[in-house]
């Protein structure tokens, strides 16, 4: 398979520039005190009684030559490992590929009453609707990431809260962080040049969007457990993995 470009394969979304690092203590104050209130939790997710097996990463096109001495490389299982690696001929290296880690919110405004969704402007799935979220860059944290991805595709400045879900994607070599988040900024919101349109959504009309109008199930999962957990300051998080059916799927115990 080809290998996903830089903010191209999403599921789901500080070394940061000045802007989304401040915050407004008054529209943080009224998060904090709308979270007061516990609600139902959410439906249960299908559970795995065992690990789920691994499923074959998109690994993008074989490597050919070694990044540290220009040799060619060979894929074999070095001594003391259990897979096969690209291991360079020459100098002995071996090049790892690990999974990509994405970052991103559930925004929502300061009354929590709409939530932020972006359309996507590049594939995959152009043109539906998701969550502000993207790649992490090297030299930043998970929150920094989120606070830089939301400005650069909604132009939003947040507050982060509480993690909302960590969902595994093995086919395509990803872990997708969630959190949910406070809007400051709605005057200023714009679409960033991988979106074609931001909007403030009332909940209703969320949780009314099918599979055709949502980009990926990780934003159907990480939406419908925010409007749950909405009025809750302690919130646990979906820990869940897409199988090799599509299902998202449940490893925790409990």
């Amino acid at each position: 398979c080809t290998p996903p470009a830089r903010k191209r394969c999403l599921y789901s979304s500080s070394s940061f520039s000045s802007g989304s690092s401040s915050s407004s203590s008054s529209s943080s104050s009224s998060f904090t005190s709308a979270c007061s209130h516990a609600v139902p939790s959410p439906a249960p997710v299908p559970r795995s009684s065992v690990p789920l097996p691994v499923v074959a990463a998109c690994q993008g096109p074989k490597l050919a030559f070694c990044s540290s001495c220009g040799g060619a490389v060979e894929t074999r299982v070095p001594p003391g490992d259990n897979r096969p690696r690209a291991v360079c001929g020459s100098c002995g290296t071996i090049h790892y590929r690990n999974p990509k880690v994405v970052t991103g919110a559930v925004v929502v405004t300061p009354d929590l009453k709409r939530v932020l969704l972006c359309r996507r402007g590049i594939e995959p799935r152009k043109g539906f609707w998701g969550l502000p979220q993207g790649f992490m860059e090297l030299g930043e944290s998970h929150i920094g990431g989120t606070l830089r991805e939301v400005l650069e595709e909604a132009n939003a400045q947040i507050t982060v809260g509480p993690l909302l879900g960590l969902f595994s994607i093995p086919a395509a070599g990803q872990v997708t962080i969630v959190h949910r988040a406070v809007l400051h900024n709605e005057a200023q919101l714009k679409a960033g040049s991988d979106i074609s349109e931001v909007k403030l959504v009332p909940w209703a009309e969320v949780l009314a969007m099918t599979d055709e109008e949502l980009s990926f199930p990780t934003v159907r999962a990480a939406l419908h457990h925010c409007h749950a957990t909405l009025h809750s300051a302690a919130v646990t998080p979906l820990v869940l993995s897409k199988n090799a059916r599509g299902e998202l799927i449940s490893e925790t115990s409990s």
